[in-house]
């Protein structure tokens, strides 16, 4: 390749992959201030002043370029040197584009990409198969490919092939990832791949006791530098596992991962959102499932699924309750509606969605709007009885889109008052906290996505914002007079009007419940009502009241707070004291706080009846490692879950 070619093809999307686009953003500041110009200059080479330095480029590349400032890599000076020499001098004509990497890529053979990926070729393959979602970007002659849940990014470069592309990830995995990245583009263009085929069939491998106990040392490893301050690794060393669980066909544990390398990337810029216990509890999480593992590799539930295996099913009548808008972290999006089958007194989802980067058309909206079952939309099914004469179900409840070999036939619409006086709705929080805790599971065995359940509150009062949490808080109250509390986004301030507004009117509520960080949240779902002409059930995240009053505009925060009481504060029950003393304890020993008295610690835990938290926490005293610690912060999350119920 000449200069100009390889000039030609490094775009700002390729400068950016090669170093930060903040970097490259320098550089056009730079550049617009005529801080760069060309001194010499041929076929094969320049010679660039650029603010001050001089940059040597040949048509290997700025990779390959020199700079007389002290900076290691590609310098702000060498990115100015390739603008420069991208802008054609007076008389010059532009470089006539050559092959797009995409085309490039495409025109690999089979036994190119082997060679280029030797022994992770097997486990590319197998990474392939099991749906890594990955957002491909065409940028003029390069192309960028994203795989958003591992924070992983590859850009290929027109000419450079493979070796050369720009990547970053776990430096462990660049060959792997980029072999996944060529291949994805190659199928995106149609060219296929013999292999993927097999890897996509291939039996689950069975998982060694080497590789849990090096996954375990790596998690000890990165507790160990993240709660002292030393987390510069650890989120590399956390990615690098959490795709080397996804190899091993275990998208749980790599679920987990994940989002310990996501809390490990906020410690490391010190964010304000990184919270140390809730890091050392999902840490503590990681460590327990695979030891799990390792006494049942084979258990679906503990290895998690990539795909929901659908088993046909007899006939099933369901009342269609609402549907929730969901998005995840990494930025996975879809709907799901929720159902009653009160023959069987169970609760059944469907859901459409998308993974991160994967149909850019979809949005959560429009599947609302689309076809389900072949009898009209969600939208249309809300608030009616449907048969399902032949479904397809999963083992937790998921039910297929496809409706089977005979269509669905939509019954009555659902009266609000049969609802309410039906087993699918809730009137005594104490019961349904104890109806989802059964249903949540325990343990290793815990659901981690929300589940839903029918409220039919005997009234509303506290309304107020939780400015630590950024949500909306609403008292719902049960004939006992005990008090639940609903969570409402805080960017949905038309909702918590609109709710707000309506609690008169609400029979029912489903609401979808979920644990994290902070606890057990219900957000509302579908507000139901009971008007004159047919009861109305509004899905708070899509539809809108119908109302003779138009919405006054919310102006500030205070307009919607004006004249509301705050909820009732909740119970604190002394336990959760207890509970929440030894994580931070904890942390703080690991932390090398001096001033941490364990021993204080597990004196309350004990004459608190805590006897199996005291003994982990004496056997920390004794041992001052992590792995001790990481039992202790299990067996206080699991106390501090359960008392989540009793609350």
């Amino acid at each position: 390749m000449t200069l100009a070619t390889v000039i030609a093809a490094h775009n700002d999307a390729a400068l950016e992959g090669l170093t930060s686009k903040g970097l490259v953003r320098r550089a056009h500041r730079d550049f617009d201030a005529g801080h760069g110009s060309v001194v010499e200059k041929d076929r094969d080479a320049a010679k660039v002043l650029a603010d001050g330095q001089t940059v040597n480029i040949d048509a290997r590349g700025p990779a390959a370029a020199t700079c007389t400032c002290p900076a290691a890599g590609i310098c702000r000076h060498v990115l100015l040197a390739m603008l420069v020499l991208r802008t054609p001098a007076d008389g010059e004509d532009e470089a006539p584009p050559g092959p797009t990497a995409s085309e490039e890529l495409c025109s690999l053979t089979e036994t190119q990409l082997r060679k280029f990926a030797g022994a992770d070729w097997d486990k590319a393959m197998t990474l392939f198969a099991a749906g890594e979602a990955a957002e491909i970007t065409p940028e003029e002659q390069s192309l960028v490919v994203r795989f958003a849940e591992l924070d992983v990014s590859i850009t290929f470069i027109a000419g450079q092939g493979l070796r050369q592309a720009a990547y970053k990830g776990p430096k462990t995995r660049r060959r792997l990832l980029t072999t996944v990245a060529a291949v994805l583009v190659r199928q995106a263009a149609g060219v296929t791949t013999a292999d993927v085929d097999e890897a996509a069939i291939a039996p689950r491998p069975q998982v060694s006791a080497r590789f849990l106990d090096e996954a375990r040392m790596t998690i000890q490893r990165a507790v160990a530098a993240v709660l002292p301050g030393r987390s510069e690794i650890a989120h590399d060393l956390l990615l690098d596992l959490a795709i080397s669980t996804r190899v091993e066909s275990l998208p749980r544990l790599s679920a987990e991962l994940r989002g310990l390398a996501r809390q490990a990337k906020l410690a490391t810029s010190r964010d304000v959102s990184f919270e140390a216990d809730v890091f050392l509890k999902g840490a503590a999480r990681a460590s327990a499932l695979l030891e799990g593992l390792r006494v049942t590799a084979d258990d679906i539930v503990l290895t998690g699924t990539i795909k929901r295996d659908y088993q046909p099913r007899g006939a099933l009548k369901l009342w269609l309750l609402g549907a929730a808008r969901w998005r995840s972290l990494v930025g996975a999006r879809g709907v799901t509606a929720y159902g009653y089958a009160p023959d069987e007194h169970r609760w059944f989802s469907v859901s459409d969605g998308r993974a991160a980067g994967m149909d850019p058309g979809f949005s959560p909206a429009n599947a609302y709007l689309g076809s389900l079952w072949g009898k009209g939309s969600m939208q249309e099914l809300i608030g009616k009885s449907v048969n399902l004469a032949e479904p397809s179900a999963a083992a937790d409840g998921s039910l297929s889109m496809r409706a089977g070999g005979k269509a669905a036939t939509v019954g009555r619409n659902i009266a609000a008052r049969s609802l309410v006086e039906s087993p699918a709705a809730s009137t005594d929080w104490a019961a349904l906290r104890a109806e989802l805790a059964k249903r949540m599971g325990r343990g290793l065995r815990r659901r981690a996505v929300p589940v839903p359940a029918l409220i039919a509150p005997h009234g509303f009062r506290g309304f107020d914002f939780n400015d630590l949490e950024q949500v909306y808080e609403w008292e719902a109250i049960d004939d006992a007079g005990d008090s639940l509390v609903l969570s409402i986004p805080g960017e949905d301030h038309e909702t918590a009007q609109r709710l707000k507004e309506s609690g008169r009117r609400i029979k029912a509520l489903l609401v979808e419940a979920s644990l994290g960080p902070h606890g057990l949240r219900y957000r509302p779902i579908t507000a139901v009502s009971d008007r004159r002409q047919a009861p109305e059930f509004v899905n708070v995240d899509f539809d809108r009241w119908s109302s003779r009053r138009a919405l006054k505009a919310i102006s500030r925060l205070s307009d919607l707070l004006k004249g509301a009481k705050k909820p009732a504060a909740a119970r604190i029950d002394p336990l959760w004291t207890i509970v929440a003393d030894t994580l931070d304890a904890l942390v703080a020993k690991l932390g090398r706080s001096p001033t941490v008295d364990l021993e204080r610690v597990r004196l309350r835990a004990e004459s608190a009846g805590l006897v199996s938290l005291a003994a982990a926490v004496r056997e920390m005293g004794v041992n001052d490692n992590v792995d001790s610690a990481l039992k202790a912060a299990y067996i206080a999350d699991e106390i501090e879950t359960s008392l989540l119920f009793r609350q």
